[in-house]
């Protein structure tokens, strides 16, 4: 992995094969591990970049400065200073949203836009439980315990293996608690529903099913707004397509990409 200091935070990022850029942004409380099933499938015909968003994974973790258009800043500073002027943006949740304000910040540096499991707007009402109620319940009784109690069956589908979902939990608790709370803020303000017509690259949207974190319905009123994009539903999987059915999610990804 590499690192690049934006404003004296270090952001840590890797770049893997060769030919048009392909990033890749993981979900809220994850990192770049959450991509290990895309990796060896999409370098042989692109350079994937994966990032470690501020305060995830290997990245720095300040105190403050957490927000979705800060999450897409940071993301503009890797690509510059890795030289590249366009990059196909995939964004998983919280990742989807970051891609969303990298297009709409951004447009001229953006080839394609793969928004995953993710939503246009805070998630006040889209999910199983308000995410200010989430917020609430984590502050009350700690990340950890939240974590053990709820993540395997609100974020994967019935029926997933308990060793993966446990893999995935082990991969989210290394986040800080802090850092929980700041993004989670930063999802609910999030909000950019009336700016999806300005949109004006292809755009794939694949959302799982049975996600109980973001409904699928969120993918559909994002279909509908945004010009040039198709919907792909992914029967029988939760809010982590990209793990639950990596094959099945590649091809709908590589299906798209060589189409453009």
């Amino acid at each position: 992995m590499s690192k690049i200091n934006i404003n004296g935070v270090s952001i840590n990022y890797e770049v893997s094969g060769q030919g048009p850029a392909l990033v890749l942004l993981h979900g809220w409380t994850e990192n770049h591990n959450f991509w290990k099933f895309q990796i060896p499938a999409f370098t042989k015909d692109y350079m994937v970049v994966t990032i470690d968003l501020r305060g995830h994974g290997e990245s720095d973790k300040p105190k403050k400065g957490y927000s979705i258009q800060t999450f897409a800043d940071d993301v503009y500073r890797v690509l510059i200073g890795l030289k590249i002027k366009r990059a196909i943006i995939v964004g998983h949740s919280m990742g989807g949203m970051t891609a969303l304000v990298f297009c709409l910040t951004y447009p001229d540096n953006v080839q394609a836009l793969i928004l995953v499991n993710t939503t246009a707007t805070g998630l006040h009402e889209t999910g199983l439980m308000p995410v200010n109620e989430t917020l609430k319940m984590i502050r009350t009784f700690g990340f950890e315990k939240v974590a053990e109690r709820f993540f395997a069956q609100t974020f994967f589908a019935p029926g997933t293996s308990e060793d993966f979902t446990n893999w995935a939990k082990s991969e989210i608790l290394k986040t800080p608690q802090f850092v929980v709370e700041e993004s989670l803020k930063a999802i609910i303000k999030h909000d950019v529903a009336k700016k999806l017509s300005a949109i004006n690259v292809p755009t794939l949207i694949i959302h799982g099913s049975q996600d109980l974190a973001i409904d699928v319905k969120m993918a559909q009123i994002m279909n509908d707004k945004v010009p040039n994009s198709s919907l792909k539903i992914i029967e029988g999987v939760g809010h982590h397509p990209m793990l639950e059915k990596p094959e099945e999610f590649n091809k709908i990804v590589l299906d798209f990409l060589r189409k453009l």
